[in-house]
């Protein structure tokens, strides 16, 4: 009933309320669900038929029944209402009402406030809504479906043309709305699919249900997509269908059947054989290279448990078994072994065996894929490669107990030539004491004769003789002082420290400067601004007096007139340069690379080993981290030290 119709109602009863008979008739026989009720009480006073039949309730037992009875309002609700009725703010409510069988039904109440006998009541006009409400609900559920799904969803007539596609199908497509709706489907499927397609529809029009029909549709941009349909038609021809866009999935099953290939054919071109065996180590497929590995071709394999198959080698039946095992564990995914089998021939190869385990969706093993190598000729070679390795590892011990034996001789050898240089440095000191020596001792000889004449003559006078005395020893204590200046120069430095190159170079020239002059070789050492350097003092004059002595050796076998050397000191960079030059003609270029050699010498055995230059070089070199060069340059020879 309309609120228009209850309205009319109401103006109705009020206009009947003179006359009491015609109300109760109108009243008590109305199909519609009619209450009266008090609303400062808040109970009905009345009630017509049609409200006893659909309450539940006989009308004695309504009337007087507290309005709570039937509402499943709280009373403070039923009596807000009941006021707002009064004042006119309300003319229809829906609230749920409870019949005697406890049943909740909903209901629109259309009250109507009247005054009988000065009496204010309300008179309501009730009708059950529920399964209106159920209905509205219902198609407020479908429109919803309808509108949020995320799959399209569609109704075309029986001519193929879209009447409806919801905002999902849209979006799939890229098409608006007055670009789908009115036309027929024929012009978004692919011309490849629609022949498919028409047969499809023309099956199930008049009546019938398509399920996973897949086809391939243009966007609006040009793209493909996959769909897969479900619809229903009518028996009209027209068609409520769904479809879900399957592109992502086609995609990955294109790839997967791609992978197949690649996998089929990785295994017919693999070295390698492929055996798959089900749960229970059935042989369920003999691929690529097992039969030419094994000579057992797939027709004698298949279906066969691994225990009834010949190929495993009786000594290692045990490691198979283990493995077996390990492939039965729930958690196990690969299981590598190596082992021995038998080939039909008979004959005994080396097999890797890389298996793993493929798994259902539960994670149950479904089957066993193995990769089998053959790789007996390279366990072969690294049998062979042992024995090889055991040998040379023989003949690397016994090398190196002719290393040790080698080094062993070298270190005597070099502890003869540390002997042999010191000899020769304890001789250079000898030579040189006795040249520094011979002055003096003239010297002494001369007073010693005098004294001895002049006391023979009578003529040697106390204060003449003491002072004879004292002179010799003025002479000895000179010639002792020599000695320990020689000691000091000789004794080798313990620790490296900041010295003057020129003070080195000076003390070389103290040492072999009265050898020089007594055989006519002028030596003048020019001091150009050295400066200091880090090493050992010692040695480095050492190294300098070996120079010194090489070049009179030199100059004196040749027997060179005015014979010349020359020392030079000066700074260069951050490095100190000491050159000492002679004119004795310089070095033979055929000998010049091996002056520097242990042992190489051109004096004869007599006169030195050749170990003076190898000694100067090693120090300078490795003692000092500088170095010991020779060239020939104005007539004669230069060796240059750079530290």
């Amino acid at each position: 009933m309309s609120e228009h119709t209850n309205a009319e109602l109401a103006r109705t009863v009020a206009a009947l309320w003179a006359s009491e008979e015609c109300f109760s008739l109108l009243f008590d026989q109305h199909c519609d669900i009619m209450l009266i009720v008090d609303p400062l009480a808040g109970r009905i006073v009345d009630a017509n038929k049609a409200a006893v039949a659909f309450y539940g309730y006989s009308r004695e037992e309504l009337r007087g029944m507290a309005v709570q009875r039937i509402s499943c309002l709280p009373e403070k609700d039923i009596r807000t209402l009941l006021c707002q009725v009064q004042q006119q703010s309300r003319n229809c409510i829906v609230l749920p009402h409870r019949k005697a069988d406890g049943t909740v039904r909903t209901v629109e109440v259309h009250p109507t406030p009247v005054v009988f006998h000065e009496q204010p009541l309300i008179f309501a006009v009730v009708t059950d809504i529920t399964e209106r409400r159920v209905r509205d609900a219902e198609r407020d559920l479908s429109y919803r479906l309808f509108s949020n799904s995320s799959d399209l969803m569609c109704i075309t007539g029986p001519d193929g043309r879209f009447r409806q596609m919801n905002p999902a199908g849209l979006a799939m497509l890229g098409y608006g709305e007055r670009e789908i709706i009115g036309h027929s489907y024929a012009e978004f499927v692919v011309p490849e699919d629609l022949l498919r397609t028409d047969d499809e529809v023309g099956r199930r029009q008049g009546g019938g249900v398509t399920s996973n029909f897949e086809n391939r549709y243009r966007r609006r941009d040009g793209s493909i997509c996959w769909l897969s349909w479900r619809g229903v038609w009518d028996s009209d021809g027209t068609c409520y269908a769904t479809a879900r866009d399957i592109t992502l999935h086609k995609a990955a099953l294109l790839a997967l059947q791609e992978s197949q290939q690649r996998l089929s054919a990785y295994i017919d071109t693999s070295p390698m054989a492929t055996i798959e065996w089900d749960a229970n180590f059935v042989v369920t497929r003999w691929a690529g290279e097992a039969e030419r590995i094994f000579g057992w071709h797939a027709g004698e394999m298949l279906g066969k448990p691994i225990m009834e198959l010949q190929i495993i080698h009786d000594a290692d039946i045990d490691l198979v078994k283990s493995a077996m095992e390990k492939l039965s564990d729930p958690t196990a995914k690969h299981v590598y072994t190596t082992n021995r089998n038998y080939t039909k021939d008979g004959r005994v190869i080396v097999c890797e065996w890389y298996n793993s385990i493929l798994r259902d969706g539960q994670g149950t093993m479904s089957s066993i894929l193995s990769q089998v190598l053959d790789v007996t000729e390279r366990v072969d070679a690294e049998e062979a490669l042992a024995v090889k390795q055991q040998q040379l590892e023989e003949l690397n011990r016994s090398l190196e107990q002719r290393i040790d034996t080698a080094i062993n001789e070298l270190r005597q050898r070099d502890h003869l030539l540390v002997s042999q240089n010191r000899l020769a440095a304890m001789g250079e000191m000898v030579s040189s004491i006795a040249h520094q020596w011979r002055q003096p001792l003239n010297n002494i000889g001369l007073v010693l004769q005098s004294t001895s004449l002049a006391y023979s003559q009578g003529a040697l006078e106390p204060d003449q003789f003491r002072e004879r005395v004292a002179q010799c020893m003025g002479i000895i204590q000179a010639m002792s002082q020599t000695i320990n200046d020689f000691g000091r120069f000789f004794k080798p430095d313990t620790e490296k420290r900041s010295f003057r190159v020129v003070e080195a170079v000076q003390r070389a020239v103290d040492i072999v400067r009265a050898n020089l002059r007594n055989r006519r070789i002028v030596l003048e050492v020019f001091d150009e601004g050295a400066g200091n350097v880090t090493g050992y003092p010692n040695e480095y004059a050492q190294v300098v007096l070996a120079l010194l002595n090489n070049a009179r050796d030199i100059l004196t076998e040749r027997e060179t007139e005015e014979g010349r050397i020359e020392l030079r000191c000066r700074q260069c960079g951050d490095k100190t340069v000491v050159t000492l030059w002679d004119n004795g003609g310089g070095i033979d270029p055929a000998i010049l690379p091996k002056i520097f050699d242990p042992y190489f010498t051109t004096k004869q055995p007599s006169q030195g080993r050749g170990m003076g230059l190898y000694m100067a070089k090693m120090i300078i070199e490795q003692n000092m981290a500088g170095r010991l060069t020779a060239r020939n340059v104005n007539g004669g020879a230069e060796f240059e030290i750079e530290v």
